[in-house]
């Protein structure tokens, strides 16, 4: 993997080298610190593909560019999906799968995944590509990442008539996973001349290297200490709202 992205970087380096030689003329390099939000879909894989399906994140972060196109930055995402394939509380159901509550009814019991990745400390290069109105200040990037990452199982127990899940014990089914994680950027960040429309799409791919926090698993009867491996592939959309220090000098026609 590391010798692909470099081809690309060499690609992008030149690339960038003509889009900004063109540019020149009617814009110009700068240090633009920047602030944006976004979400989007990842694929699971690795040890995550066994617990979840894929997910939605949505999230925010800082970025700052310099003159020379390196970058730097921070973001937080919040990750959130349906499906869950591990079943912790199949332990409690009945012969028929039902879950009986206090009241000797069924149980309304919504399973979900929550997670974070916070925060991701990122660094990266802009190679200026300029298309349209966008600015020489835009282009192609790739940046890497370290951080945390964070999932669990999460219950929402509806009817309120499920005892085993309440408060803390439901820290003996909800596989409360974290630890060390890094990540992979790919994209095109585009910044309007006339500062209208800003905006960045990336391809990110995450590696965290995690464990299950919990002291036990009631369903298992045990303590659960596995290191694991969970893997995210994800596209990511976002927008941008740039902070300029001053307007530039050149004036700019339809």
């Amino acid at each position: 993997m590391p010798k692909y992205i470099l081809a690309v970087a060499i690609f992008l380096q030149f690339f960038s080298s003509q889009a900004e030689a063109q540019s020149r003329k009617t814009d110009s390099l700068m240090h633009v610190p920047m602030i944006y939000a976004g979400g989007g879909f990842d694929l699971s894989g690795g040890d995550m593909a066994q617990r979840f399906g894929n997910n939605f994140e949505v999230g925010g972060g800082f970025l700052f560019k310099t003159k020379t196109n390196w970058l730097f930055g921070a973001d937080f995402s919040y990750l959130f999906g349906e499906t869950i394939k591990e079943r912790p509380l199949d332990s409690l159901r009945t012969q028929d799968g039902f879950l009986l509550g206090e009241d000797g009814l069924d149980a309304d019991v919504r399973i979900t995944e929550r997670g974070i990745k916070l925060p991701i400390f990122k660094a990266g290069k802009l190679f200026s590509a300029p298309v349209g109105r966008a600015s020489v200040n835009s282009g192609f990037f790739i940046m890497g990442g370290v951080g945390f990452m964070q999932h669990k199982i999460n219950y929402e127990d509806v009817t309120r008539s499920l005892p085993q899940i309440r408060g803390e014990y439901q820290k003996g089914y909800d596989r409360l996973t974290n630890g060390l994680a890094i990540t992979q950027n790919l994209g095109y960040m585009y910044l309007d001349k006339r500062r209208r429309i800003n905006f960045f799409a990336n391809l990110e791919f995450t590696q965290a290297f995690t464990k299950n926090r919990r002291e036990y698993n009631f369903d298992q009867m045990r303590k659960d200490d596995a290191s694991r491996l969970d893997l995210l592939y994800g596209i990511k959309l976002g927008w941008i709202f740039p902070i300029y220090k001053k307007l530039p000098q050149e004036f700019y026609y339809d």
